[in-house]
């Protein structure tokens, strides 16, 4: 563990994106205490709409009079909070049916991997889109539906890495010991297969706020006055293009939070495989 850490401090690009996730996550924690005007990012002010960056406003306000800085603050936690839940619920869908269908294969694991494959048929985006079109528009349909339709990409890597580790001696020798599957699958197997889970997690947040504030834009995830990055960016469109503000910086926003849970992933994938490593 501590050599794992000591490599990622010595990659300046781990180092980045962990500072970039610091910043958001702080954001995210402390929003209320770090904006100047934490009741604007809800309530309508019309005496103060479409104001440009100023030391009172510094992102300036949106349509509604409201401070856009606020909004893009406090927009982080909601953004955290889609990521973590919907890998997370997807984890737990994924990751269990990618191990049995590794370990015991045969109809059970052809059935799982068929089932996989039509949903990697259509492009997430797309089939997000569906079954947030079929439930009503909010945070809970945008998570519910990036759920559903991320989990089959945590199936397909489990599934993969357990086939690989499976065929490796040391689990014919527990098999041959007696040892039960369950032990031999969550003990042994799992342990090994887990580097590639964390990575696949941290790559899959980025993605999953992207998509989520594709969802938000579209009008099929949060919907107002929630102070959602997509969502905003949205709202903007009709203040195009004297009223940039309202969209660039929510813009940079996701673009610095995908970034860093990009770095994060890459650098935990080169710190993880010493392949990787040694032609670095």
């Amino acid at each position: 563990m501590k050599y794992l850490i000591g490599l990622l401090i010595r990659d300046k690009t781990a180092v980045l994106g962990f500072f970039l996730f610091a910043v958001i996550f702080f954001c995210a924690i402390g929003g209320e205490y770090m904006v100047p005007y934490p009741e604007d990012a809800f309530d309508a002010k019309p005496w103060q709409r479409m104001l440009p960056p100023s030391a009172e406003h510094i992102f300036g306000t949106d349509g509604m009079g409201r401070d856009v800085f606020s909004r893009l603050v406090l927009g982080s936690r909601i953004a955290l909070i889609i990521a973590f839940v919907t890998v997370f619920f997807s984890m737990i869908i994924g990751v269990p049916l990618g191990l049995f269908a590794g370990y015991y294969g045969k109809k059970f694991g052809q059935f799982i991997m068929r089932l996989t494959d039509v949903f990697l048929a259509v492009p997430q985006l797309v089939l997000a889109l569906v079954f947030a079109t079929i439930m009503r528009p909010s945070v809970s349909t945008a998570m519910l539906a990036l759920t559903i339709t991320y989990w089959p990409l945590f199936c397909r890597v489990v599934y993969s890495e357990t086939r690989r580790v499976a065929a490796s001696p040391f689990v014919d020798a527990l098999e041959a010991a007696g040892c039960s599957s369950k032990r031999i699958l969550f003990m042994h197997i799992l342990p090994n297969v887990l580097p590639v889970i964390i990575i696949r997690a941290t790559i899959g947040m980025g993605v999953t706020i992207l998509v989520a504030a594709a969802l938000g834009f579209l009008g099929l995830g949060a919907v107002p006055p929630t102070p959602e990055w997509g969502l905003m960016i949205a709202e903007s469109q009709r203040y195009l293009p004297s009223g940039w503000w309202i969209s660039v910086f929510p813009g940079i926003a996701i673009l610095i939070t995908v970034l860093s849970f990009n770095l994060i992933g890459d650098a935990l994938r080169d710190a993880i495989d010493p392949r990787l490593r040694r032609s670095r």
